[in-house]
């Protein structure tokens, strides 16, 4: 067979392939841009940046997931079998101080040092990657997010999202995110922390 279409049919197997993980529900999509425009909202001074790469809740020592108490266990398990199944998440347009980076650029980005991080007086906060390649590309960068794929109740009327945030230092959470649909839109109706730094 020829190189250059052998070369050509590796191509559109790696370009459909990945066009697989990107297929998601109207629903996925609208869940998980009502949760990022809170995102959006909190870094309302700067931009939000969000990993591709869907993130895991906190796995205890005997393998479970822990969440909100008005989680059921069906749910909480739909999450993560939906997050474990999905190598990159849906399109999400949640905002126009939205960037959308791959994962490993940013572990990439993160790692690579561009100078000296930031001398910052007690009390005073230290900037998202100061002193990496992270923060030379996105100097507005105020937080860098991650969530899971959605996980619905069997009425489909309750979704529920587990998101990470990193605001800089020490400065980072996680927790679910409950939403529930009324008249066709996907509003946040709590949020259930799970850690904070």
């Amino acid at each position: 067979m020829n190189r250059c279409l052998v070369a050509l049919l590796l191509t559109v197997s790696v370009i459909l392939d990945g066009c697989s993980s990107h297929q998601a529900s109207p629903d996925d999509q609208a869940v998980l841009d009502a949760v990022l425009s809170q995102s959006c909202a909190q870094g309302k001074h700067g931009a939000v940046v969000l990993s591709t790469q869907p993130v895991l809740p906190d796995i205890d020592k005997q393998g479970q997931a822990s969440g909100p108490g008005s989680l059921s266990l069906q749910m909480l398990k739909q999450l993560v079998d939906r997050t474990r199944a999905t190598q990159r998440l849906p399109d999400i347009s949640a905002c126009a101080q939205l960037y959308v980076v791959d994962e490993q650029r940013l572990h990439t980005l993160m790692q690579t040092q561009v100078g000296k991080p930031t001398t910052v007086a007690s009390g005073q906060a230290i900037a998202l990657g100061d002193g990496t390649a992270f923060r030379a590309t996105f100097p507005n960068a105020r937080i860098l997010v991650r969530v899971s794929m959605p996980a619905y109740a069997a009425d489909g009327l309750q979704a529920v999202v587990y998101l990470t945030e990193e605001c800089g230092g020490l400065c980072a959470h996680s927790g679910f995110i409950v939403l529930s649909r009324s008249s066709g839109t996907w509003r946040v109706v709590d949020r259930k922390l799970s850690w904070q730094s």
